[in-house]
């Protein structure tokens, strides 16, 4: 069964969930019975559950996301920063003469340059984020059912608290008559008591691994969400800012100067938004 996340990030109350009869009987049958001859194993009862769950959220995901959205931001910075390194300026002979020119053209290379390497390492987080998703995802899903799992174990325990289910099905106990044996019911106050510290238990568990999960299925978002604004980056982006060093490294003739200046706005309004 897949489990879609939420977008709400809310997960349901474990006793409002849909539960099966079927499921809650069988634990009823297998689980709960068998510790009326062994009421010291009730501390154990869901363990697997519980195991598996701390299994999971004790795997942490690298945090591709954050890197990934402080290269993109650098990215950002560094288009914004090049609109003086990218004008054109007119040297005197003499600045020719001692290379300044030059240097300013350097100082341009190393924009692109720096962008370039920038692109690089945002392509290369974005491919290895873009390969985290389906195991978050897996993650997220696997939790999602182990949780209901635990809901079915917990509605049992509390119905074989309250229905006398055990106590209709006794078995016997074949320690009683020897010294010091004492026959074991499921309405013992101590068996009793000792099932209902596990279902508090449980729920308090429980309710710690549910903020594990909605963490998970909070990341899965922000992970698709930072790759959706590296996708804009590199299709809008990136190609306007390469229009507009392009028209600026060109000689700039009088008719061509209002439209450099409405891509120099235009550029700069999307790069303000994406800050």
């Amino acid at each position: 069964m897949i489990y879609a996340v939420s977008d709400s990030n809310h997960l349901t109350a474990l006793h409002d969930l849909t539960l099966s009869n079927a499921r809650i009987e069988w634990i009823m049958t297998h689980e709960l019975m068998p510790l009326q001859a062994r009421p010291d194993q009730i501390s154990r009862y869901a363990e697997s559950i519980v195991h598996s769950q701390q299994t999971l959220l004790h795997h942490q995901f690298d945090t591709l996301a954050d890197a990934l959205t402080q290269t993109l931001h650098t990215m950002m910075q560094c288009m914004q920063r090049s609109d003086k390194t990218l004008s054109p300026k007119r040297y005197p002979a003499w600045q020719r003469w001692l290379g300044i020119d030059l240097e300013h053209q350097a100082q341009q290379d190393a924009v692109h340059y720096q962008l370039a390497d920038l692109t690089q390492t945002a392509q290369q987080l974005h491919q290895q984020l873009l390969n985290q998703q389906p195991m978050l995802l897996e993650h997220t899903a696997t939790l999602v059912q182990l949780r209901l799992d635990m809901a079915h174990y917990i509605v049992a325990a509390e119905q074989g608290l309250t229905s006398g289910f055990m106590r209709s099905h006794a078995s016997p106990d074949h320690t009683a008559g020897k010294p010091g044996a004492r026959m074991s019911t499921w309405n013992a106050p101590e068996i009793a008591d000792r099932l209902k510290q596990r279902i508090h238990t449980l729920m308090t568990v429980q309710t710690s691994f549910d903020l594990g999960i909605v963490q998970r299925q909070l990341a899965y978002q922000i992970n698709q969400s930072v790759m959706d604004r590296f996708n804009e980056t590199l299709t809008v982006l990136i190609p306007a800012w390469q229009q507009y060093a392009q028209n600026q490294s060109q000689q700039q003739l009088p008719q061509h100067l209002h439209q450099l200046n409405e891509s120099r706005q235009k550029l700069l309004t999307m790069l303000q938004r994406r800050k």
